[in-house]
């Protein structure tokens, strides 16, 4: 066997499955009234992974000294349940 078949064969895919109940009521509209009017400054000073990266590099110069990004790597651990 290849090593590149081995790394497939170890390769982990993610899956979200939301489970909707018949019984749950929609409270779509109320959590997005909730999203609109809640905003918080950003925390400053956690590792760069914890960031989204879309939101980092809409940022200038100044507002990235102000987070004060930690140069700390962050472990990522992935989940498999089967």
């Amino acid at each position: 066997m290849s090593s590149e078949e081995s790394s497939i064969e170890n390769e982990i895919e993610e899956v979200l499955r939301v489970k909707n109940m018949e019984w749950r009521r929609c409270v779509n509209r109320e959590l997005e009234l909730v999203d609109f009017q809640s905003s918080r400054a950003p925390v400053k000073g956690l590792p760069m992974a914890l960031y989204d990266s879309a939101w980092i590099t809409g940022l200038s110069q100044r507002q990235m000294e102000g987070l004060q990004v930690s140069n700390q790597a962050f472990p990522w651990i992935k989940i498999a349940i089967g």
